[in-house]
């Protein structure tokens, strides 16, 4: 239950230092008394970007990237010590009703140590968006975003979400289990 606290404070402390920002969904308070947390953001009619991807034309896809990528990237160099953000998902990221798109859960974000470039930590985050090589080592780096962010891509730019079985391997169901390169392939058929 403590460790789950811990990533609910995280989020509101991460929220509320990137709340200026135009492409975060705002946290605008949040009540610790009881045994579920309630965070509270700014409000606003909107959809999940997984919801209504395959939607979008592609000056609204470009629109998205360039606006996540200005998220991911603030993440990694306007702070003191770089945030790794672990959990970039089209489930994680809204559409308001003027279109622009909204990074939101930070619960999962964990910052490098002073000096390092990598943080050995959990394992958490979205199976089929997680670097393999966190997996594999349980150590997170900036570039463990970059292949969320390149899945994210993959997903913005072909309109469908990525399928992952119970072990964490990329299926089709047409070709069953399959590599990551060959799941991009059929993804932008």
């Amino acid at each position: 239950m403590k460790r789950q606290h811990d990533h609910v404070i995280r989020d509101i402390v991460i929220s509320s230092e990137m709340s200026y920002h135009k492409n975060v969904l705002k946290i605008i308070g949040y009540c610790l008394e009881f045994e579920r947390v309630a965070l509270i953001y700014e409000y606003s009619q909107f959809d999940y970007l997984f919801n209504c991807i395959q939607f979008l034309t592609w000056e609204k896809r470009m629109k998205i990237a360039i606006d996540i990528a200005s998220v991911i990237l603030y993440l990694h160099i306007e702070f003191p010590r770089p945030i790794i953000h672990r959990n970039l998902t089209s489930h994680n990221v809204i559409l308001d009703q003027n279109g622009v798109v909204k990074l939101y859960n930070f619960e999962c974000c964990i910052p490098l140590p002073i000096g390092k470039v990598q943080v050995q930590d959990d394992l958490i985050g979205t199976i089929g968006y997680l670097d393999p090589e966190y997996v594999w080592s349980s150590k997170v780096t900036l570039k463990s975003d970059v292949f969320s962010f390149g899945l994210f891509l993959l997903v913005l730019l072909s309109g469908r979400e990525i399928k992952v079985n119970h072990e964490g391997k990329y299926y089709s169901e047409d070709y069953g289990l399959i590599s990551l390169e060959n799941y991009a392939k059929i993804c932008v058929k």
